[in-house]
């Protein structure tokens, strides 16, 4: 569009510019032919060549063409900003159709949408009714998804508002910015031909008015040829003065009437020119802009109009979203089991207790006091309570702890699969997460329902055993465990019988366990690598050696706790586990042990030397180092660093899968290993402690040159009951 103007704009300047050469030619040529005739004296009886008279009227021929020509380029464009004008209502008619159509379309589409909820919301909204007729279910699960059905068909009202909205109002207001777009290009196409007419005829009267110009031009210059030939004759014949005088008045009325038309050309060519330029900068913009009255503003309104319909739909949709969330506090578990038992009553209600059939009506409801015999089976049953109690408190919180760690794993799927469905990891990336932890998740629900199950038969035991207990409580009176360990009280023993060396053992495990000093208990107990390492590391190496974030991810400090305290009772909680359990808790145990030693496993003595191994220049010389400091501790020591770092550098080796590499394990280590001392600045020693650990692992086979080897060592409870199971 912008080059059509320039086009047309050059075109007529060009007409103007070719009229004004012509006159400025035709004003040179009277010039010159005047400079010729009064700068010499001319010979008596001068007269034009032919030849020039010729060529002054191929020139005004020539003249008259480029009028023509002129006046034909200026109509063509013209033409062409009339097709310009055209075009632009065209583009726009059909740009407002193309609106029309895809709003109509929209229209169908959300009805369509609407219509498809509602078709669905019923449908589940009657099964779920028949669910509570027939089969009579309540449950707060279902009251959610009755909300979440309501809000559905809620959802289907909205779109069909919308459509309706979209095809009775936004469709129509393009349907009227379309009419009136049309209505006003009529009569903006009738101005502007008005417009050009004027131009037109401007054009014509200047082209006229150069026309007359020249013409009295050429009458006068022939006038004044006339009159100087007159003059030329007079002088040989007196007689001729009035003549002279008569073409004298005659060439002086031309030359007035020459300048008079040369005025009238001169003002006539400034009115054009300035008309044209105003018609171009200023009558054509203003053309264009009532061409454009009210078509964008209410192009805009008409969007507007569509944004504030979409907005209140996706309001509703954010209030109906806003009432399933609310509606989502409303389940309880707890509440779904009270209606299941009450609408389940006859069945799942205690109907009776069995009552006492005595074979005869002297017999009463109550055990008969034969005192040797009920009083052994008194003390037996107390046993059997005990054992069954704290078999149950651990089996209860071993669940629990499964539990929460079932739950966080949840939590965790969850967040993955956010993250999945907002783009913000990769999909590939994305999937494999949540598969992995899918995975493990079911493997923790199968071990979480074991437990349970192991949970439930246990207590079915315990309120067995307990209700005897009561029962012979009633008649026989409390048993404490003093009682029940006065009877137990045998003679001694020969020591190097089985039943002796076990009783040995017992004792030894009632050892202090946690905050021992190291050196004394592996003297004490006779065990080269203290039970609770030992039993650790052969729970990590079988169930959490590809564990992510191994030593790392803080356990349960509740079961953290209660592992401690069967330790210290001499019970090894870890022994017979053939399934999985909360794995970083183990890790932690192990850490927690090292970190309460009396004395660090690497000494607080022997600090200065570490450290200066750990600022060695290169690694042969810290391994020299560290070897000789080695060789100044005691050999239990040394044993239990051995099967450590050991252990540690095979953690490592998994580190692809368990992200835990040398370093990663020497920064978890490290402060516990090797205690800096409260003079001493922390932070710019823990980077050396760091890295003389880090070079332990790395390079324990050279520091420990029979690591590779299995350590010597007395069968933990954990292999005792592997072995046992094998048998």
């Amino acid at each position: 569009m912008e080059q059509k103007k320039i086009l047309i704009r050059s075109a007529l300047l060009h007409a103007a510019t070719v009229l004004t050469k012509i006159s400025f030619v035709y004003r040179a040529k009277k010039v010159c032919l005047c400079h010729h005739h009064y700068a010499g004296n001319p010979v008596e009886g001068h007269k034009f060549p032919a030849s020039e008279e010729k060529l002054q009227e191929r020139r005004g021929e020539k003249r008259a063409g480029e009028r023509e020509k002129s006046k034909s380029q200026v109509r063509q464009i013209l033409i062409e900003q009339l097709k310009c004008f055209d075009n632009r209502t065209e583009g726009k008619l059909l740009f407002l159709a193309d609106m029309q159509e895809f709003f109509r379309r929209l229209s169908e589409i959300e009805m369509e949408y609407s219509r498809n909820l509602e078709r669905l919301s019923k449908m589940y909204l009657d099964k779920l009714h028949r669910h509570r007729t027939q089969r009579k279910e309540k449950g707060t699960t279902m009251d959610l998804w009755q909300q979440v059905l309501i809000e559905t068909k809620n959802k289907s009202k909205m779109h069909q508002g919308l459509s309706e909205n979209v095809s009775s109002n936004i469709v129509n207001r393009f349907m009227i910015i379309s009419d009136d777009c049309q209505r006003i290009s009529k009569q903006c196409r009738e101005t502007a031909t008005t417009l050009q007419e004027e131009l037109v005829r401007s054009v014509q009267e200047l082209s006229r008015k150069v026309h007359r110009y020249h013409a009295i031009a050429l009458e006068s210059k022939t006038a004044e040829q006339k009159l100087q030939k007159m003059e030329d004759s007079r002088r040989k014949n007196e007689k001729m003065a009035k003549q002279v005088e008569k073409h004298q008045q005659k060439s002086t009325e031309c030359k007035k009437r020459c300048v008079k038309a040369k005025n009238e050309y001169v003002l006539s060519l400034e009115s054009t020119n300035r008309f044209l330029e105003n018609y171009y900068n200023g009558f054509l913009k203003t053309l264009v802009d009532t061409f454009d009255y009210n078509y964008h503003d209410s192009f805009t309104r008409g969007i507007e109009a569509y944004v504030t319909a979409e907005a209140y739909a996706a309001g509703s949709i954010i209030q109906s979203v806003d009432g399933v969330r609310e509606a989502k506090l409303s389940v309880e578990a707890t509440k779904d089991k009270q209606l299941f038992f009450d609408d389940n009553a006859g069945t799942l209600v205690l109907p009776f207790t069995f009552a006492f059939l005595p074979y005869n009506d002297e017999e009463l409801y109550q055990v008969s006091p034969q005192q040797i015999d009920v009083i052994e089976h008194h003390y037996r049953v107390f046993e059997r309570l005990q054992k069954a109690k704290a078999e149950t408190e651990e089996i209860g919180k071993s669940a629990e702890a499964t539990s929460d760690a079932l739950c966080e794993m949840h939590r965790q799927w969850d967040n993955e699969m956010m993250k999945l469905d907002n783009g913000e990891v990769e999909p590939a990336a994305g999937t494999a997460s949540c598969q992995s932890i899918k995975n493990s998740s079911e493997d923790l629900e199968l071990y979480y329902i074991a437990k349970m199950r192991e949970l439930i038969l246990t207590s079915s035991l315990k309120v067995r055993v307990e209700a005897e207990n009561d029962m012979l409580t009633k008649t026989l009176g409390e048993v404490t465990a003093d009682i029940v360990g006065a009877r137990l009280k045998r003679p001694a023993l020969d020591m190097s019988s089985k039943e002796a060396s076990a009783i040995l053992d017992s004792v030894h495990k009632k050892t202090k366990v946690f905050g021992c000093n190291l050196e004394n208990y592996v003297k004490i107990t006779g065990r080269e690598i203290p039970e609770v390492v030992e039993s650790c590391v052969k729970f990590i190496k079988k169930f959490g050696l590809e564990h992510q974030g191994i030593f790392r991810l803080s356990g349960s400090t509740t079961e953290i706790n209660d592992m401690k305290q069967l330790f210290e009772n001499g019970r090894d909680p870890l022994a017979g586990l053939n399934h999985w359990k909360d794995i970083n808790a183990v890790a932690g145990l192990l850490r927690v042990y090292f970190r309460e030693l009396e004395d660090p496993l690497f000494p607080s003595s022997h600090y200065q030397e570490f450290i200066k191994a750990s600022l060695s220049a290169s690694v042969e010389d810290g391994i020299k180092e560290i070897v000789t400091a080695l060789n100044s501790l005691p050999e239990s020591v040394v044993r239990v660093m051995e099967y450590l770092f050991s252990f540690l550098s095979l953690v490592s080796e998994h580190s692809d899968s368990n992200k835990m590499d040398a370093h990663n394990l020497a920064v978890v280590f490290g402060p516990t290993l090797l205690r800096i001392p409260s003079e001493q600045d922390m932070i710019a020693y823990q980077s050396q402690v760091n890295g003389m650990i880090e070079l332990f692992i790395k390079h324990c086979d050279e520091i420990f040159p029979g690591s590779g080897e299995p350590l010597p060592a007395p069968l933990s409870e954990t292999e005792e009951s592997e072995s046992e199971e094998g048998e």
